[in-house]
């Protein structure tokens, strides 16, 4: 009876783990390449509300510039599990500037960036958690918002 009573249990705790997994993603799944990328409309009313999860994700966005323009990225609602990273690529894939990672683990991410052209630009978005050497402190959430407005 207790051999069948903890089978049942762990059984129903690997089925709560993989379902836990599975609901992490988040609705823009899968963005998880240049050419997956989620559109932001600049200036949109509509958060979105992404995850990075499991380990490793990353999160890719395109956004549409003018040149010369003056374009503010900016995160909220961060997880206390994640320290946001993002890169801004041209429609080469070429980096434009450096990573901004400029606020702690938990802490939104802000930033100006001037197009050097018009066209078609990238965000990566990642954790620099998941390759912190000393690891984060491991936090409950590993969801953020994002918008870029002009």
């Amino acid at each position: 009876m207790r051999v069948q009573l903890l089978r049942s249990l762990v059984a129903f705790l690997v089925c709560t783990a993989f379902v836990a997994g599975v609901v992490a993603s988040d609705d823009y799944e899968s963005n998880d390449t240049q050419e997956t990328a989620t559109l932001l409309i600049v200036g949109g009313e509509d958060l979105q509300t992404h995850t990075l999860n499991p380990d490793g994700d990353v999160d890719w966005f395109r956004f549409y510039a003018r040149e010369d323009e003056i374009y503010d990225i900016f995160t909220t609602a961060i997880g206390d599990n994640i320290d946001l990273v993002i890169e801004i690529y041209d429609g080469e894939g070429e980096l434009v500037g450096d990573p901004l990672d400029n606020f702690f683990q938990g802490e939104p991410e802000r930033s100006s960036f001037k197009a050097p052209s018009a066209g078609q630009f990238f965000l990566k978005v990642f954790d620099y958690c998941d390759t912190a050497d000393p690891p984060c402190n491991i936090g409950s959430s590993d969801a953020y918002s994002i918008y870029v407005f002009v």
